[in-house]
């Protein structure tokens, strides 16, 4: 499994700009555990559709990106 740095750098190679889109910083961490984004409504929740992602997180304003797990290192 990748690390934190790893991660990182394999989303900067794919993504066209990697600069916070709401304060303009390239300062990222990524949020370590499993994650998945999951198809919800008001039905209930599909959790056979699940992505896994990366949570992507700016340091200095808190916005926040999600990538998909299932592209990278």
């Amino acid at each position: 499994m990748a690390d934190d740095a790893e991660i990182i750098e394999s989303i900067k190679r794919r993504a066209r700009d990697f600069t916070c889109t709401s304060c303009g910083a390239q300062d990222w961490a990524i949020q370590t555990g499993n994650q998945a984004l999951v198809a919800a409504s008001h039905e209930g929740v599909d959790l056979t559709s699940a992505v896994p992602v990366h949570t992507v997180i700016c340091n200095k304003c808190g916005f926040i990106r999600l990538y998909s797990a299932l592209i990278g290192p």
